[in-house]
């Protein structure tokens, strides 16, 4: 009877949600619709767009009752202004930062980011102002609200899919699309709404009477123990790792190395998520950590800040070092109020919403500012190289490894996130990708490390061959006087013990031996009879040697190029290698053709 009350009260607790947020659940459901069209259309990319901005739209109108409860809670004609201006906001949103791209693209997916970071951080702030609740623990409410709807919503599809799964099997066939369906409508309106259930109306909850309430804002001993003796110990052993990296290196290569970069956004939204939930919290560990770790973060955000500015100087500005330097811009501030303005601290989710919010508005938003950036360093190159005049793009193969990487480096972030067609000295037909990059700049987008003789160090970086047969080029040979035709593999690894390989083989009546040899010094072919008398030797030892012709170079050959003969009065062997990759004196291997071609 318990279990059966318990599924009703929170039956009960659902249906109110959907009149606490009547916009938000519409939203959700238009989402949920265009989730369930994407399953069922061949061209689904066009229906992702609609379902991120519905998504936003149900966000935004929860934060427009966040709004209303806290402060024009019983004035029901604000209520609706609020939910107004919510829906202009996502139409606002759609217009001109979604229905610009046709399909799902990265941009969308870091500016739609942002704004849901955003509105999150807005909905749990908003019941916290003038508020007897701190935002540390409204946070923690949320936070167990949306690991509890995840839970429960992972049961439900799990459940779910094995009931249909099991009536498929057993009873009559289902078409597959209904999984997708399922997982639509748990993920896309269940999910949120479930979520939205669990924040309580703070606004009559402030002395805490019924015990709904309390239950509501009480942290879980398990969350508890999580935080205190795992997360926090785990967080303590990484800051020291950091300390340890940063330390010794800050007389010079922490200052132009990236190595921080991508793990200062992480490391600042984990400890920060941590330092919340540990102020609802009273034990030792939590006690230190709230003490310790506000100032050690405000040390290593400084000095990762400057050292990405310093970045900046040397390979320009991108989308991900804005978002590196804006998290420690925030990590500084918030660092500074927490360490010595404890009265001030409420104002950290502030800061954070104002920061991400300019992130996503245009011009000072990071995509548009990281694309501008790298074609402004784009072009300066260029123009160093004497690669741009008159608004014309000059291809040279002089340039050097250097600026070759900056160059090429730049050209695939704007073509990444779909901004070659802003550059308009670019060929219209121009794809980084394509095949034409080589023709427009004069040299190939991948070029080899060892293309720069200053690279080849005998000891530390030898000399490296990669050649292989041009397979965009038809390649035909008579077989009029050919006998034999075999395909060799061959290899040789100094720290493996070499063997010749032997391969038997008839022509008409007489049977015949081909010995492949590779080894550190020879790389021959012995032509035999079956008493192991050599009829011709083929020494292609001058693979190996660096007055090779394509010696410590990396491309594609023509057949003619990799096409060598050797003939004695008996038989004419013709070699056509494949390909062949050589690494100094360590190692080689590859395969070839071999045409046999004996003679009256």
């Amino acid at each position: 009877m318990k279990f059966m009350e318990n599924s009703f009260s929170k039956l009960g607790i659902l249906n109110q949600s959907l009149v606490r947020y009547p916009v938000s659940f519409l939203f959700f459901l238009l989402s949920t619709v265009f989730m369930i069209r994407t399953n069922h259309s061949n061209f689904s990319e066009v229906y992702q767009n609609p379902i991120l901005a519905y998504a936003i739209g149900g966000l935004l109108a929860a934060v427009s009752q966040s709004f209303y409860e806290r402060f024009f809670s019983g004035k029901p004609f604000l209520r609706i202004g609020l939910y107004i201006i919510s829906i202009i906001v996502t139409m606002i949103y759609y217009i001109f930062f979604l229905r610009s791209y046709p399909y799902y693209s990265s941009i969308v997916a870091i500016r739609s980011s942002a704004l849901v970071a955003a509105a999150l951080t807005a909905y749990v702030w908003v019941p916290t102002l003038k508020s007897i609740v701190p935002f540390d623990l409204a946070f923690t409410v949320a936070f167990k609200a949306f690991f509890t709807s995840f839970l429960y919503s992972m049961v439900l599809v799990i459940g779910s899919f094995a009931i249909v799964g099991t009536y498929g099997f057993l009873i009559s066939e289902v078409n597959f699309e209904i999984f997708g369906d399922l997982a639509a409508i748990i993920f896309g309106l269940f999910a949120p709404m479930c979520f939205l259930s669990y924040i309580p109306n703070y606004n009559l909850v402030k002395g805490l009477e019924s015990k709904k309430d309390q239950t509501s804002l009480s942290i879980p001993k398990l969350l508890s123990f999580l935080i205190s003796y795992i997360v926090i110990p785990l967080l303590t052993a990484y800051t020291l790792i950091l300390v340890l990296y940063i330390v010794p290196n800050l007389a010079g290569e922490f200052w132009f190395d990236n190595l921080l970069e991508p793990l200062l956004i992480s490391y600042a939204i984990i400890g920060f998520i941590t330092l919340f939930i540990s102020h609802t919290i009273d034990n030792n560990s939590t006690n230190y950590f709230k003490l310790i770790f506000p100032k050690v973060l405000l040390v290593i955000a400084i000095f990762q800040t400057v050292a990405s500015l310093i970045k900046i100087q040397q390979l320009g500005l991108t989308h991900g070092r804005y978002y590196v330097i804006l998290f420690g811009l925030f990590s500084i501030i918030s660092s500074l109020l927490y360490s010595f303005s404890k009265n001030k601290k409420q104002y950290v989710p502030v800061v954070f919403i104002i920061l991400t919010i300019l992130s996503i508005v245009p011009p000072i938003d990071a995509m548009t500012l990281g694309i501008n950036a790298q074609i402004s360093k784009l072009e300066s190159l260029l123009e160093k190289n004497n690669m741009l005049e008159d608004n014309r793009i000059i291809g040279k193969s002089d340039v050097s490894l250097e600026d070759r990487e900056i160059i090429v480096d730049s050209l695939q972030y704007l073509s990444d996130y779909d901004a070659l067609n802003r550059i308009d000295w670019l060929p219209d037909n121009f794809e980084f990708y394509g095949e034409n990059f080589e023709s427009v700049f004069g040299f190939d987008q991948y070029p080899s490390q060892y293309e720069d003789d200053s690279t080849i160090d005998e000891t530390y970086n030898p000399a490296y061959t990669s050649l292989q047969l041009d397979k965009r080029q038809t390649i035909s040979f008579s077989t009029t006087d050919i006998d034999q035709l075999m395909i060799v593999p061959f290899s040789y690894d100094q720290y493996v013990q070499p063997s010749a390989q032997e391969t038997a083989f008839q022509i008409e009546n007489d049977e015949y031996n081909l010995v492949a040899t590779a080894e550190e010094d020879a790389f021959e072919l012995d032509l035999n009879t079956t008493d192991n008398e050599t009829i011709l030797n083929f020494d292609l030892s001058f693979m190996l040697e660096d007055n090779f012709e394509f010696y410590d170079t990396i491309q594609d050959l023509s057949a003619s190029d990799l096409t060598f003969v050797e003939n004695n009065n008996q038989v004419t062997l013709t070699v056509i290698f494949d390909n062949i990759e050589l690494l100094d004196n360590e190692s080689y291997s590859g395969s070839l053709y071999l045409l046999v071609s004996l003679k009256d």
